[in-house]
């Protein structure tokens, strides 16, 4: 059985914690214990925690398969934050989840840097679909993490495996 859900948080600072926080709620509306992979969106102001905040939602979800950004705002179908630290996660629980090694059909769920989303890297891969990962100005690059690991190439490739997916475009929250 597939088990999906989402969580939202703030705090006054960017904790590592924040991070675990989520995952636990999400989690939590699951009905799971342990997640099959974690899309974590970290607000820009844990530029400087990202690595520890991805590895504080690993140890929560009880698994490496996190994958996400900073951005300027985050938010899920609940709720948005754009003014303070926060955090958001979307877990996934049984057959569907973020694949290691995106299969060359399925659609790529893409994050990259602004400086990294070159045009040989762009047209090497099959259709794609994401977002840029900016600082809190939108002018400089975030910070991108992929399978538990920080980018350092400023980009990451994933895909939504074990489920039909659709994409949709919203030009704005």
């Amino acid at each position: 059985m597939t088990r999906i859900a989402t969580a939202l948080a703030s705090a006054d600072k960017a904790a590592p914690e924040l991070a675990a926080d989520v995952v636990r709620e999400a989690l939590a509306r699951a009905g799971g214990d342990i997640a099959r992979s974690v899309l974590l969106f970290l607000s820009a102001d844990f530029a400087h925690q990202a690595h520890a905040a991805v590895q504080a939602a690993a140890r929560a979800a009880r698994c490496l398969q996190v994958t996400g950004c900073t951005a300027p705002g985050v938010f899920t179908e609940e709720d948005w934050i754009i003014d303070r630290p926060a955090a958001c996660a979307m877990v996934f629980c049984g057959q569907t989840g973020l694949a290691a090694h995106a299969d060359a059909v399925l659609p790529r769920l893409t994050f990259a840097a602004p400086n990294a989303a070159t045009a040989d890297w762009l047209a090497a891969a099959a259709r794609r679909y994401g977002l840029l990962s900016t600082d809190g100005s939108a002018h400089g690059a975030g910070r991108i993490w992929c399978h538990g690991q920080m980018a350092g190439a400023g980009h990451c490739d994933t895909a939504v495996a074990g489920a039909r997916t659709a994409i949709g475009v919203s030009r704005g929250v």
